[in-house]
């Protein structure tokens, strides 16, 4: 069931660490400075789907902007904690 989570699987699914090396790759071998993500939680309960998504924002996304040298919005930083007011 490694499968895919490997490095270079098309599935992207994992924890942070591998989530961030697939994009990361993504981006150095295609150019790639988008990611668009369907989810699907295969039935996880609400609450579960709520700490993945936040988990993927408080972790993979500050990660692949630190690699990439990608601004963060104001409303994706906001949404991390990461930013105040003004914005």
């Amino acid at each position: 069931m490694d499968a895919p989570t490997m490095r270079g699987a098309a599935l992207m699914a994992g924890g942070p660490e591998q989530l961030t090396e697939k994009i990361l790759d993504r981006h150095e071998v295609l150019g790639a400075d988008r990611f668009f993500a369907q989810a699907d939680f295969g039935g996880l309960p609400r609450e579960r789907v709520g700490e993945s998504s936040t988990r993927f924002a408080a972790e993979v996304v500050p990660a692949v902007r630190s690699a990439t040298r990608q601004p963060v919005w104001p409303a994706a930083a906001r949404a991390m904690g990461t930013l105040s007011a003004p914005y």
